[in-house]
């Protein structure tokens, strides 16, 4: 099920994304994945790599880990891949505004 991600180009940026989860997959008990979906979307934080013709790919979802923890694991994940960090959660939209 993990399959490695490229670390090097075609990425060039890390983004913190504000999410909802509106379900997620299980393995059932013949090990084939069932989508369970939930009651009413659940908040959540995203940490996506976005490549230079702007395909993503998730690399991190937080449910109810405090923001600036977030932001701090993320700092050092874009530097571990080599790209700059883009905060584009709603507070930070929120801050650019003012």
């Amino acid at each position: 099920m993990n399959e490695e991600i490229e670390t090097v180009a075609p990425w060039v940026r890390l983004e913190i994304v504000s999410a909802t989860i509106g379900g997620y997959f299980r393995e059932d008990s013949k090990n084939d994945l069932m989508l369970v979906t939930t009651i009413s979307d659940m908040p959540c934080i995203v940490l996506e790599l976005v490549s230079a013709n702007d395909n993503r790919t998730a690399v991190g979802i937080a449910l109810s880990t405090p923001l600036a923890e977030i932001r701090e694991s993320a700092i050092g994940l874009a530097e571990s891949f080599g790209v700059p960090l883009a905060d584009c959660t709603l507070p930070a939209a929120r801050r650019a505004q003012i």
